[in-house]
């Protein structure tokens, strides 16, 4: 039975260099980082719908921000920006309205989005291209290059498509209601074996079609794992495996920067040397063992983690063979 999660982990885009074969994150020092980051609760990228009322014209402030590309400050509600004076922009415009904030990222905000002339819903992503450090014009986007390239899987969430403006990319993705498997962590102390099993169960489902292409997810944690309600809203889950936008092809094993969440990142990976030749495929399946075994508390996930880099000179802990 999974015990309680009380908060998020901290996500890391890069906590060593990748091309200093000394620079090696001891556990002394492991275990400074993660009390200091402990202390701060990250974002979610795609939480259960947050506080913002329905948004009853795409006119509204917030939304009309999000649009125009002011994403991280719409759900702040300010003054509205000018437009971009750019024709996808306003195509984007004529097509979809913005209904609720969902959650935000490091690049990205996510909104309840709505296709005008079906009513379909959708998940829709605004990726900076400043943050993301894109190119203004045909901006090869990685998280969109990887889901075009996965046949759909029940267990995966679906891209439907995409808008590039001057300075966003507009990524249309199913919508999942019912939050992440954080939230449900966190509000059910208890969960239900047999629902947790099941969760676990599509998610490693998700992640062998994933695998199975090649791809490398790098970032397996409950908060990219979404969820609805099969039926009448109670129940069973459906679940599917989010935010591929870490994600890279791989061809076995092959050099890696570190990035990822320190909680279930696999411990080879927080030493240079053994980074460079580090099974990626080997590290998600070290972070859905963490994630479906009975450490579910983010204190002993760090702990866990500081632990098993004490031996990543001998062996790759995620890789059972060398064990």
């Amino acid at each position: 039975m999974p015990s309680q999660v009380t908060e998020r982990p901290t996500s890391v885009d890069t906590l060593t260099s990748s091309h200093d074969p000394t620079n090696t994150v001891t556990s002394s020092s492991l275990a400074h980082t993660l009390s200091n980051n402990n202390s701060e609760r990250s974002e979610p990228n795609h939480a259960k719908e947050q506080a913002l009322d329905p948004v009853p014209e795409s006119t509204s402030t917030a939304a009309s921000n999000a649009v125009d590309g002011d994403v991280h400050s719409a759900s702040r509600s300010r003054t509205k920006y000018s437009h971009e004076s750019d024709p996808e922009l306003q195509k984007f415009k004529e097509s979809y309205e913005l209904l609720k904030y969902l959650g935000s990222g490091s690049f990205s905000t996510v909104w309840k989005s709505r296709h005008l002339a079906s009513g379909q819903l959708y998940a829709c992503k605004i990726i900076s291209k400043k943050k993301a450090q894109l190119p203004q014009h045909n901006a090869n986007v990685p998280e969109v290059s990887i889901l075009k390239g996965l046949l759909p899987h029940p267990n995966i969430v679906g891209c439907h498509g995409f808008v590039e403006t001057k300075s966003h990319v507009y990524v249309l993705q199913d919508l999942y209601m019912s939050g992440d498997l954080f939230d449900l962590l966190v509000e059910t102390p208890n969960v239900d074996e047999c629902q947790f099993r099941s969760v676990i169960h599509q998610m490693l489902c998700g992640l062998e079609h994933i695998h199975a292409h090649g791809i490398a997810h790098r970032d397996i944690k409950p908060e990219n794992v979404v969820l609805d309600h099969i039926g009448n809203g109670e129940g069973a889950l459906r679940a599917a495996i989010t935010d591929f936008g870490i994600a890279r092809k791989v061809h076995n094993r092959g050099p890696s920067d570190l990035c990822g969440t320190l909680a279930y990142i696999a411990p080879e990976l927080l030493n240079a040397r053994e980074r460079s030749k580090c099974d990626l495929l080997a590290a998600d399946m070290w972070a859905m063992g963490l994630l479906g075994g009975p450490i579910h508390r983010i204190d002993q996930a760090m702990t866990c983690t500081a632990a098993g880099h004490g031996d990543c000179a001998k062996f790759a802990p995620s890789r059972r063979d060398q064990a």
